[in-house]
């Protein structure tokens, strides 16, 4: 299999990359096909902005599929925008069994990373609901970039 559908939440998507034909972030954001892009440049991203804030449990993205294996997002953070103030997280986050992530300088909280094309995790209880999900990516890249699976698990 080419790529991988799942359901996911009601979301716009949007991307700085460059797409390859009809191979377009909705189709496989909606399990209908993959996303393929020209090689990536720094500064990059993929964004979900969700329609209205939502509890997620934890993603999955995956890049490169069987006949493009090479085609992998390197050097990518995954990041979220928390639907709350960002000084009220930053007071919340870091205290018991919370989870202390680094922020971006336009707030979004830096929660994972691609590692052989795959970036998967859960998503700590302590970020509460969140507006967006971003991939940024950080470095040039000399292959093109294909995501095969998105999932974003929500309660």
């Amino acid at each position: 299999m080419l790529h991988k559908p799942h359901v996911n939440p009601p979301a716009k998507v949007t991307t700085s990359l460059r797409i390859f034909q009809d191979y377009t972030l909705e189709k496989v954001y909606e399990g209908i096909d993959c996303f393929w892009a020209f090689s990536p440049v720094a500064g990059d991203y993929i964004l979900f902005t969700f329609s209205q804030p939502l509890k997620a449990e934890g993603y999955l993205f995956r890049s490169g599929n069987m006949e493009h294996p090479g085609d992998k997002l390197y050097n990518t953070t995954v990041e979220v925008l928390p639907a709350v103030e960002t000084e009220l997280l930053k007071d919340a986050i870091g205290q018991g069994d919370k989870v202390n992530y680094q922020t971006t300088k336009d707030g979004y909280l830096k929660i994972g990373t691609f590692d052989n094309g795959i970036a998967e995790d859960i998503i700590s209880p302590s970020v509460g609901k969140i507006q967006a999900i971003r991939l940024s990516i950080h470095s040039n890249s000399s292959v093109w970039a294909l995501l095969s699976e998105i999932f974003i698990k929500t309660s």
